[in-house]
């Protein structure tokens, strides 16, 4: 069983998660995004995943964003919404 489907239930009840979704890109076959507080939060995060349910997750690749300071652009509900009527008008 693959990555996603062995670690769904537990992918579903943490809130931290904000998105997942199966792919086929870079050798991997899934992708999460998840809010922390701090590197301790994510490290406490992963670990859960990785013994809960049985889940196979294997961690392929990491990307840490800090969400002060070099921000270029800020992600908001508002804003994509804005972004959407823009593109249908």
């Amino acid at each position: 069983m693959d990555s996603v489907g062995s670690g769904r239930s537990a992918l579903f009840s943490e809130p931290e998660v904000v998105f997942a979704a199966e792919c086929n890109a870079m050798g991997m076959c899934s992708v999460v995004v998840s809010l922390h507080r701090s590197y301790s939060d994510y490290v406490d995060f992963v670990r859960k995943i990785q013994l809960e349910d049985g889940a196979d997750v294997k961690m392929a690749d990491s990307v840490i964003i800090g969400l002060e300071g070099s921000v270029l652009r800020h992600f908001t509900l508002g804003e994509l919404a804005g972004t959407l009527q823009e593109k249908e008008a």
